[in-house]
């Protein structure tokens, strides 16, 4: 009778043990990364827990990318499928859950090729100047570089006209888009005005190539437009733009704001302005990838 105690005393106790040790490893898995989610909805909710039914802490956005600590599955729920992110410092919460029906687990523009071209450039050519003496090529150039920082994370590959202070022809800034094969060229600038008072955002396409092109600007516009907060002046025809006219893939010219406004000038002199159109313009690109690009 002892030796059968002692048996189902030493099953009891590997039991625990094992029992112990599944929540040791569940619990040193929570919080690790566990590979990258990509957000493939224009917005996306965030919430406390994995379900609808969980609060609203904040949103995601298209083209956003952020790390996977958990994951989740429940079938009985419409939205089965959820994973906790880490989020950035701007949210009140460190953590919080996503649907996994609108991530993707690979980058969104893997595969994909952009040519950015600053606008203007070198001493001659400095675009429109602001009241303060601010130039367009500078802010042209500096967007250009963040923006392809935040592409060439999401997998593409970028090719650009200029990456200095350099005058570049503008058939040579076709050319770069042309030889490299890029699937898409974005020449990106900042608007003046002998009107002081004018401003707002806008982005011009060429009609000569098919639907392609007028995509292509409207999802860069859309985006623009709710990242900066400032007018929307709309997608407009720009079959008059060498840029546009010459290139042979889909083509787009932005104006971000205007130099000669004073409020704008202002604005595009930050870094936190500039940062929010490189923002929307990748959140364009890839809205534009994920909608109309074959």
């Amino acid at each position: 009778m002892k030796s059968v105690k002692a048996i189902v005393l030493l099953m009891f106790f590997l039991l625990v043990l094992s029992s112990l040790g599944t929540a040791i490893v569940n619990a040193a898995d929570e919080g690790q990364d566990q590979g990258e989610a990509f957000i493939s909805a224009s917005t996306l909710n965030v919430r406390s827990g994995p379900g609808t039914d969980y609060s609203k802490l904040g949103e995601v956005h298209v083209g956003e990318s952020y790390h996977i600590v958990d994951e989740h599955t429940d079938s009985s729920k419409e939205y089965s499928e959820w994973v906790k992110i880490s989020l950035p410092e701007n949210f009140d919460y460190s953590e919080g859950w996503v649907s996994a029906d609108y991530v993707n687990s690979y980058a969104p523009l893997q595969g994909i090729s952009i040519a950015l071209d600053p606008g203007h450039g070198g001493p001659w050519d400095p675009g429109a100047v602001g009241p303060t003496g601010l130039t367009e090529k500078e802010v042209a150039l500096d967007v250009s570089l963040r923006l392809e920082n935040l592409l060439e994370d999401l997998g593409a590959e970028v090719y650009m006209t200029r990456e200095t202070d350099i005058d570049v022809p503008l058939w040579s800034r076709v050319n770069t888009a042309t030889w490299t094969g890029a699937d898409m060229f974005i020449s990106i600038h900042a608007n003046g005005s002998y009107n002081r008072g004018s401003q707002g955002t806008e982005t011009y396409y060429s009609n000569f190539f098919g639907y392609q092109d007028y995509y292509l600007a409207a999802s860069l516009q859309n985006s623009l437009v709710n990242h900066l907060g400032r007018m929307d002046r709309g997608v407009l025809n720009g079959n008059h733009l060498y840029i546009l006219n010459r290139s042979t893939m889909p083509s787009a010219l932005v104006e971000l704001a205007f130099m000669t406004n004073y409020d704008e000038e202002y604005l595009l002199s930050t870094d936190y302005f500039r940062q929010s159109a490189a923002q929307g313009l990748t959140e364009g690109i890839v809205s534009y990838v994920y909608n109309y690009h074959y």
